[in-house]
């Protein structure tokens, strides 16, 4: 059974990047709405399985909040994003 911290790890190690890769960026739609809701309306189809995927991590996770979020930032500097 893996531990909370062999999963953690394996989250950082799958996110990691190299200093040579460059992120993928997108223009994001105009609009009044919220950033994130003008990016999924880019592809529409995908609604449910975003939905599904949101449940899954916040509302169904294992992890603690705490824990999880700890995850989210320690990906994000892995990839070089501002928290």
């Amino acid at each position: 059974m893996r531990t909370r911290h062999t999963v953690l790890s394996a989250v950082a190690t799958i996110y990691r990047t190299e200093e040579t890769r460059t992120m993928a960026r997108i223009d994001v739609p105009d609009g009044e709405s919220k950033e994130a809701s003008r990016v999924w309306q880019l592809v529409p189809h995908m609604a449910g399985a975003i939905g599904a995927m949101s449940e899954a991590v916040y509302e169904k996770s294992s992890l603690p909040i705490r824990e999880r979020e700890v995850a989210r930032m320690r990906i994000a500097q892995l990839n070089k994003c501002d928290v």
